[in-house]
């Protein structure tokens, strides 16, 4: 019987380390294997984040059985009043998130009696490191998709939003989109995000249209809100470590000033240092 030589022994021990090394890789790129660490919120007596909450009780988070949100209940509705409207929570208004492996379409829905909310559905795809890779908004009116945006990540951190509008010239060719708006995000060096410039392009070329959105008074609590990324209202809270506690906006046409607003929130926090929401 003859022993396989020195150089044979070291090839083989070589081919099993390389195919252990991919078995992990594989592993780790999995969008299945991918944890998500972060507080699991199930209520909010009062959402501290939204400025209108007032007293507002029970905001319900359902999960599904891998921890990923499938639905919000409660909301706001505008309910007409004699000087125009007014905003109204209610426990009727809702919204839905329904996952086909890496692909979610969330819809906001009612069945409140003072007020109808249309479905308007967003059709999300995830990237491996379960975080948002595309979006496309269809048009309220009719099936087609009419905006498609594309999320690009520099390590955890997502640096820019692109978004590409149907082209008028050619309304019926589904893949004939025109790139519109980029929004660029900026961090410190504690992953909070600190500031976000939105600018109109003309196939790729300024066309003087921006919007600065800037994010100041960083607490040091965790972040409730991290795993509501899917959620409009949560979004931006969702890309940082801690809470802003000061919200600017600026838009400008050509260098002028258009309109602006500044919004402050003011937190009640528990002996850890975390906010309070239940």
């Amino acid at each position: 019987m003859n022993l396989p030589s020195k150089k044979e022994i070291t090839k083989i021990i070589t081919i099993l380390l390389f195919g252990t090394i991919l078995s992990s890789c594989s592993k780790e790129d999995d969008p299945k294997n991918v944890k998500n660490e972060e507080p699991l919120i199930s209520k909010m007596t009062v959402d501290p984040f939204n400025p209108n909450s007032g007293d507002v009780k029970d905001l319900i988070f359902d999960y599904d059985s891998q921890k990923r949100l499938i639905k919000k209940t409660g909301g706001f509705i505008q309910v007409p009043v004699y000087n125009g409207f007014i905003d109204v929570f209610t426990k009727d208004v809702y919204v839905s998130l329904i996952y086909n492996d890496n692909k979610v379409t969330v819809s906001e829905l009612s069945g409140s009696s003072l007020s109808t909310i249309a479905r308007n559905p967003s059709y999300y795809t995830l990237n491996n490191s379960n975080k948002i890779a595309q979006r496309e908004i269809p048009n309220k009116f009719n099936s087609l998709i009419e905006e498609k945006q594309s999320y690009i990540y520099s390590g955890n951190n997502l640096v820019e939003i692109e978004t590409y509008l149907k082209s008028p010239r050619s309304p019926i060719e589904p893949g004939d989109f025109i790139l519109t708006y980029s929004e660029k995000f900026y961090y410190d060096s504690n992953n909070n995000l600190i500031k976000t410039e939105y600018l109109r392009k003309n196939n790729g070329i300024e066309k003087g249209e921006k919007i600065v959105r800037t994010f100041e008074d960083y607490d040091r609590s965790i972040n409730p809100t991290k795993r509501f990324f899917l959620l409009d209202e949560y979004f931006y809270r969702s890309l940082s470590k801690n809470n802003f506690r000061k919200y600017t906006e600026v838009r400008s046409v050509d260098g002028i000033l258009n309109a602006s607003i500044e919004r402050k929130w003011t937190f009640i926090y528990d002996g850890n240092g975390n906010i309070i929401i239940n």
